[in-house]
């Protein structure tokens, strides 16, 4: 049998498979669940917003809930005068 490396054998990989969802589920069937976990969230998941844009979506996020508010008061009126002039 030949020995390969872990880089070699993802190269062999990469050449037979493009599809990285076809990757990724063989890996994951490979690997205990959550197994990736740790990793992705250290290389994607922590300490990728900046305080600034923290900021941002948080002001953000309070707009958009300002702006629904607004529509849902008004979609209310409109529902109550609907409903008030069918009653009459």
């Amino acid at each position: 049998m030949v020995e390969l490396s872990l880089g070699e054998i993802f190269q062999s990989v990469a050449v037979v498979e493009q599809d990285a969802m076809k990757i990724w589920t063989a890996l994951t069937r490979a690997f205990s669940h959550g197994h990736f976990l740790g990793i992705i969230e250290d290389m994607y998941g922590k300490g990728t917003i900046s305080e600034d844009q923290l900021k941002q979506i948080k002001e953000d996020v309070e707009v958009i809930s300002r702006q629904c508010h607004r529509e849902v008061a008004r979609a209310s009126e409109r529902l109550y005068v609907q409903i008030r002039q069918k009653d009459l």
